[in-house]
């Protein structure tokens, strides 16, 4: 489950925000961005670079989150619009059902015996 909104954590903290949520990839990636503009780059515009950094980690950290759980074969499932993670899982109970069910096995009916 990603939260979409926009994260404070990552506005302060940049990029080792995303990895305290979990994206190592992706924090990886643009601390080590982060720190190459600030050995590169003069004083403000290293600085102006970095505030732009902040913003937009925080502002799409939900879209990176998602972007990383792709990466590690997560398939996303049905999006659920709820005000807290317990009220999100109430509403995808109650639309998809079949989520508490547990999986047929392939080829057994109901009352199939399997030998022991």
């Amino acid at each position: 489950m990603v939260k979409n909104a926009f994260s404070w954590r990552v506005l302060v903290f940049s990029w080792f925000g995303l990895l305290l949520h979990g994206a190592w990839i992706s924090g990886l990636l643009a601390g080590a961005a982060s720190l190459s503009f600030g050995a590169l780059l003069p004083g403000p515009i290293s600085w102006l670079l970095h505030l732009s950094l902040h913003v937009g980690f925080a502002a799409f950290t939900a879209e990176i989150r998602a972007w990383e759980l792709r990466l590690n074969s997560a398939s996303p499932g049905p999006i659920v619009m709820a005000a807290n993670p317990r009220a999100a899982l109430l509403r995808l109970i109650d639309q998809y059902p079949a989520i508490l069910s547990r999986p047929a096995r392939a080829g057994l009916e109901d009352n199939t015996v399997l030998p022991a």
